[in-house]
């Protein structure tokens, strides 16, 4: 019925919240890799954006983030 529909619908919102932030995240890392700072710092900030505050990945992306230093 529909809340059924409305419960699928609320489970892939926030499935491709998820992943959103974890694709920005591994985004951010090839282009530090490519030796893009202020790029992967924006990414690295939606894939912090895309995180639940009380996760351990936005908590491994913030060191990702900080470890990359004041943008310049």
């Amino acid at each position: 019925g529909i809340r059924d529909i409305s419960v699928r619908l609320e489970f892939r919102r926030v499935l491709f919240r998820s992943f959103a932030g974890l694709f920005a995240d591994l985004k951010a890392d090839v282009l530090v890799l490519q030796g893009k700072p202020q790029e992967a710092r924006a990414a690295y900030q939606i894939a912090l954006d895309k995180s639940d505050n009380k996760s351990a990945f936005r908590a491994l992306v913030q060191v990702k983030l900080d470890a990359l230093g004041a943008a310049k």
